[in-house]
């Protein structure tokens, strides 16, 4: 795994969700084991992750690419990342 590069890690009990040297990453598992989240975000450094509570969205800062958003509710869940 790349090593971190956003100073947060945003998440609920769980669930957790941290910034990478080239993508976000969650973990179901309180941080024991990582997985890639989502398709579509361009290989960037992320520079700050944040989850909105009122649209539920977990919104990515990256280093010269933008940023980026993904909703995090089941049901409305569109694949990929949308640029915001």
């Amino acid at each position: 795994m790349y090593p971190m590069w956003s100073k947060k890690i945003q998440g609920f009990e769980n669930l957790l969700y941290a910034g990478m040297y080239r993508a976000v990453y969650i973990s179901t598992d309180r941080g024991k084991s990582w997985f890639q989240l989502g398709m579509g975000m361009p290989a960037a450094a992320i520079a700050d992750i944040e989850i909105d509570i009122k649209s539920n969205d977990l919104v990515v800062a990256t280093h010269g690419r933008g940023i980026y958003k993904l909703n995090l509710s089941p049901g409305l869940r569109k694949p990929g990342w949308r640029c915001k």
